[in-house]
């Protein structure tokens, strides 16, 4: 069930139409193994303990009953927890597994990408096959698909909704497949080969004014820097590519070495982007393009079909933007053999690509499992605490009995239980750590060696840390709530009725 919707590659998610099947989403097989499973469960922890109980004598039951031969009653009141200490402490080991997965992963998906995400609309076209009635055999050649590529673009900039768009190549637009890679070597010597995404770009457009990428070396808006003269070998990288690569973001000027191809030299620094919302890296190299439609009247973008990005004003919703035009532009919108195909805002896009990809069922099967194994968890210890303490009015009725207020015992248990969880906590991070090594801890997805952001993701101790203390947090919450009803029902028991329950 958690494959089937693995990989959608490119669809149309209005057209897109699935049958599910009440076979997949119920087996009686496997519901007949699950309970099967579960009452062996419930057979062996309840015939076990009582197995064992009828086996003890008598005298000692009564003994246990009454609290009297305290010789090993530290045993008696302590010893009891032995069984939960080890419980809490595999619980620790399970609760690191699951929660460094999903704080990972969660801090990951609400990483800022570095553009103007929430206002952009991604337009797709596709061109008239040649038997069909609308294709035209006149507007077949380049420079007339540039020139409908062109016309497509006038007539998306003067809508009202729109402040500017942009060309991309279908191979290098942000939350798509593509996107080429490469290394490179500045001048900080002790870094070696950094890798590097690579976006080309369409020079002399108004791609960084549209995406909103934000240039910091020069200072200049987005707009400037779409108009900076730029020669071929000149590119533009972010700040995380300066930092890997030289040890500060003032490099404009410098050489940036490849490894197959001649040095390049740094025209701007913008802040960091994320071509792929679900890679955490912000080391990109944007290429001026200057083969583009924009500037080319033969240009070979066009051998496929043009892709345009828009940039919404201020106050405008993609969605809404959408909701509004879909029909008319996918009607009306054509230019030479070109028509428009499709209308995206970026979360839709952002949907398309992790399909692709698998990320989406990926993460819907950690979510699942993170939620299905935490609940148990969770559930573990306070009903473990409950009955233990539940366990205990006996010892409440006595000590009520020589002064002792209901407070004092409340508050007596639930330091009792907090101190034994967190010796717990300390024994299962240490194993933990010693069963996964340095190496065993959840990083970003897509992220190499030498692109590492500097998060606390990436600093070893700092994650441990992190992850620990929430484990922390998390099991001592649980072990206050397992404690705390039980043990403001038993602390005002009187010794009366604590004796004769026992």
């Amino acid at each position: 069930m958690f494959d089937i919707f693995s990989y959608f590659g490119d669809f149309e998610s209005e057209r897109f139409v699935t049958k599910v099947t009440a076979p997949m989403l119920f087996s009686w097989r496997v519901f007949a193994i699950a309970v099967l499973a579960a009452l062996l469960l419930n057979i062996v922890s309840s015939v076990l303990p009582t197995w064992i109980a009828l086996r003890r004598p008598i005298v000692d039951q009564l003994h246990d009953a009454t609290g009297r031969d305290d010789s090993f009653g530290f045993w008696r009141r302590y010893g009891g927890n032995a069984l939960v200490f080890a419980e809490i402490v595999l619980i620790v080991l399970l609760s690191w597994a699951i929660l460094d997965n999903l704080t990972v992963r969660t801090y990951d998906s609400y990483q800022p990408l570095g553009y103007d995400y929430d206002r952009l609309v991604d337009v797709t076209f596709n061109s008239y096959p040649a038997a069909s009635a609308s294709y035209h055999e006149e507007e077949a050649d380049s420079a007339a698909h540039v020139q409908s590529a062109l016309a497509l673009m006038n007539v998306l900039r003067n809508m009202p909704e729109v402040e500017c768009g942009t060309f991309v190549k279908s191979y290098t637009q942000f939350e798509w497949r593509g996107n080429s890679s490469s290394v490179f070597v500045g001048s900080d010597t002790t870094k070696g080969h950094i890798s590097i995404d690579i976006v080309a770009y369409p020079y002399g457009g108004d791609f960084f004014a549209t995406m909103g990428i934000r240039p910091i070396m020069p200072e200049i808006t987005p707009a400037q820097l779409d108009r900076l003269p730029l020669a071929p070998d000149e590119v533009v990288i972010t700040r995380d590519a300066a930092l890997k690569g030289y040890g500060r973001i003032d490099v404009v000027g410098d050489s940036m070495k490849s490894n197959y191809q001649s040095a390049f030299i740094i025209r701007a620094v913008v802040d960091n982007v994320h071509i792929k919302s679900f890679i955490n890296s912000g080391v990109v190299r944007f290429h001026p393009d200057f083969y583009n439609p924009t500037l080319y009247s033969d240009s070979p973008w066009l051998k496929t079909e043009p892709t345009i990005i828009l940039r919404m004003k201020e106050g405008v919703r993609p969605a809404d933007f959408i909701r509004s035009h879909r029909d008319e532009l996918m009607q009306s919108l054509k230019a030479g053999n070109y028509y428009c195909s499709g209308l995206y805002d970026f979360d839709m896009k952002t949907l398309r690509v992790k399909n692709s990809y698998g990320i989406t069922n990926t993460m819907r099967v950690n979510v699942i499992l993170a939620l299905f194994l935490g609940a148990n968890v969770f559930l573990g210890v306070v009903g473990t605490y409950y009955l233990q303490t539940r366990r205990r009015s006996h010892e409440a009725g006595l000590r009520k009995s020589f002064g002792a207020t209901s407070g004092r015992i409340t508050r007596s248990l639930m330091a009792e239980g907090m101190v034994l969880t967190f010796l717990a906590w300390v024994i299962g991070c240490v194993l933990y750590w010693a069963i996964v090594g340095r190496h065993g801890l959840t990083l970003s997805m897509g992220v190499s060696l030498s692109t590492m952001p500097d998060t606390w993701v990436f600093h070893y101790w700092l994650h441990f840390a992190v992850i620990s203390g929430i484990v922390l947090i998390v099991m001592l919450f649980a072990t206050l709530l397992g404690i705390s009803l039980p043990a403001y029902r038993i602390s005002r028991i009187t010794p009366v009725d604590a004796l004769r329950d026992e």
